[in-house]
């Protein structure tokens, strides 16, 4: 851990390129897993969810992205330790919402009505309202950890927009 911290702190490139891999890797799970779940509320129903359901290893391939560069953002920054990132109540918060996010996906994938509709390869197919229920919730806690996400560097002020 030491020799990590040692390692970003000492090169300026490392912190910026694990930012942009972080942000790619968000953009192949978010948009991955949004635009399936926009197809499943109903929205561009000419598009097959089988097409779609093909992209899923690049939801799981920038899930693992973002999961290793978060790794090095919380053990390598080299101005704060690790602990000031794991206490931080947006941080436990964001985590809350990845793991219900995972879940979420093992219930999309694994639930047999969404199982069923992803094989059918026909246009304008309705989705089960339990479904719509997985899909509209994926799409909030996703929303919620890129949210919970910008919020880290500014301390637990996360909760700044309900004042408004």
């Amino acid at each position: 851990m030491q020799a990590l911290t040692t390692l970003v702190g000492h090169y300026d490139w490392i912190w910026p390129l694990c930012e942009i891999i972080h942000f790619m890797g968000l953009i192949l799970l978010i948009g991955t897993v949004g635009l399936i779940d926009l197809r499943v509320l109903g929205i561009a129903r000419q598009l097959p969810l089988v097409f779609l359901y093909r992209l899923v290893p690049w939801a799981i391939f920038g899930f693992i992205l973002c999961l290793l560069t978060g790794l090095v953002f919380i053990l390598g920054d080299p101005f704060k330790t690790p602990m000031d990132t794991l206490t931080k109540l947006t941080f436990q918060i964001k985590m809350f919402f990845v793991a219900v996010g995972l879940i979420n996906a093992l219930l999309f994938e694994y639930y047999s009505d969404f199982r069923q509709l992803s094989q059918v390869e026909g246009f304008n197919d309705e989705a089960p309202k339990k479904i719509k229920i997985i899909a509209g919730t994926s799409l909030a806690v996703w929303l919620s950890v890129v949210y919970l996400g910008r919020m880290l560097p500014y301390g637990d002020s996360f909760y700044f927009i309900f004042y408004w």
